[in-house]
């Protein structure tokens, strides 16, 4: 009885697997041409789909709201070609250019949720959102060198519109946003941003549509680029690219501390509040607390 209630159990499993692996995941060299096409992107990871099924993350407490705007995002039906919905490489099953440890972390996540996954999703079509994750968890790196190029092409010549955390600090101490035309900033709370959201989003609204917006704010950053792009705006929610960059560049091993930078991954916050970088400062026209 047990053996037979086991094998109904696996089959189940496999068919629930087939039924998710029916949707195409784009590479991330694809992923990255449609964003330098002019295409918006929000990005679904571990955090978000935590949010959706109840459980708040570490800088981020579950809200209702945003759990709802989030499922709302990934399941919506509605034809918006100006928009990647993006998810999790791994549930196109494809492991193979991860390192021990990513390795084995993500085959857990996707065994544990997988089945629940697959039960909301009714796309057929999506986007990497690993695709400004393309150092640390990566087993061959020699992609690396091309990935960054291609997305620093992005903002090549470019006005940006910078919505981060006040402790984030993207492209401060770096060169990744060295080839942009024009600098602004939004900086908002590092913490539970999401309950700032409206005062956020009105703020963005003031800006030209001529702006690139480019949106690290965890799984607020997922809705922002959502409704920014139905005003009109291209967002990228751009996630962890600057301390990918930061540890890309130190060729870091494993998940280190940046001096000055907010990373979640390792402990929060490191260094002074207060940084003495004059185009950075100038860079801030509004300052959300």
């Amino acid at each position: 009885m047990k053996k037979l209630k086991l094998i109904k159990m696996k089959n189940r499993f496999k068919s629930k697997e087939k039924i998710f692996n029916c949707f195409k995941i784009a590479t991330d060299e694809d992923t990255i041409k449609k964003m330098a096409d002019g295409m918006s992107i929000c990005r679904f990871g571990d955090g978000e789909f935590n949010l959706i099924f109840g459980k708040g993350i570490g800088f981020q407490p579950y809200s209702d709201l945003l759990s709802s705007r989030l499922k709302e995002i990934l399941i919506n039906q509605e034809a918006n070609n100006n928009i990647l919905i993006s998810i999790l490489k791994i549930f196109r099953r494809d492991f193979s250019n991860y390192n021990d440890f990513a390795f084995e972390f993500w085959k857990r996540y996707y065994r544990k949720n997988v089945i629940r996954i697959s039960k909301i999703i009714n796309k057929d079509m999506f986007y990497s959102s690993q695709v400004t994750r393309f150092y640390m968890d990566a087993k061959d790196k020699s992609v690396c060198d091309k990935n960054i190029e291609n997305l620093k092409r992005i903002w090549k010549n470019k006005d940006l519109l910078i919505v981060e955390g006040c402790q984030t600090r993207m492209g401060v101490g770096n060169d990744l946003l060295k080839e942009a035309k024009s600098i602004k900033r939004i900086l908002c709370p590092a913490e539970n941003a999401f309950e700032k959201y409206q005062e956020i989003l009105n703020s963005c609204l003031k800006q030209t549509k001529n702006c690139l917006v480019l949106i690290a704010l965890g799984p607020t950053a997922t809705v922002l680029a959502y409704d920014l792009s139905h005003q009109g705006y291209q967002a990228l929610d751009i996630g962890h690219i600057d301390i990918e960059y930061e540890w890309y560049i130190k060729r870091a091993k494993e998940k280190i501390k940046i001096e000055n930078k907010y990373i979640n991954e390792t402990g929060g916050y490191s260094g002074s509040l207060q940084i003495e970088d004059i185009d950075y400062k100038n860079s801030i026209i509004y300052n959300i607390e």
